[in-house]
Parts: structure tokens; sequence; C-alpha cells
């Protein structure tokens, strides 16, 4: 029993981390929209934004990139589309 309890230990250990570690992508591709943020190229930015949430939808950045595509489209004076956008997430 106690070999079973360590064997579970071990494999518990080694897959936790994967399940909640980002890809090298999909850190990449969060890196590439919130630089077009803070350069405030808001366009391209909602459209980053946009393209991570579809891509990654099991991210746990994934309410983080809403948010900042909200606040895009609100930087571009798309106050409907940030509210609309906020109310369906």
């Amino acid at each position: 029993m106690a070999a079973l309890c360590r064997c579970f230990l071990v494999l518990a250990f080694f897959a936790v981390p994967r399940l909640f570690a980002a890809t090298a992508a999909e850190n990449h591709a969060f890196q590439v929209a919130t630089d077009y943020f803070d350069g405030k190229f808001y366009g391209q930015a909602e459209k980053e934004f946009g393209n991570f949430v579809r891509s990654f939808t099991n991210s746990t950045r994934l309410p983080e990139a809403i948010l900042f595509q909200a606040e895009a489209r609100f930087e571009q004076t798309n106050y409907a589309g940030a509210i609309e956008l906020l109310s369906r997430s």
C-alpha cells in the first residue's frame, strides 16, 4: 500500500506542473499582444488578444486576455464592443 501511495505522489508531482504550465507558444502570443497594447497599437492589440482567446481556450491567462481585448476596444472608443465582450465572458 505504501508503494502505491509513493507511486501516486510521484506521478502527481510530475503531472500537476504540466497541467498548469503555459506553453512557449502561449507565452509568446500573449507577450506579442501585450507589446502591441503597451505600444498603444490598440487595433493590433485587440486582434492579437482575440487570436489568443481563440487559440488558447484552456489558458489560465484567458480572463486577462479578454480584459486586455476589452481595454483595447475601449481605447479605440468602441465602448459597445468592450461592454459586449465583458458581458459574454
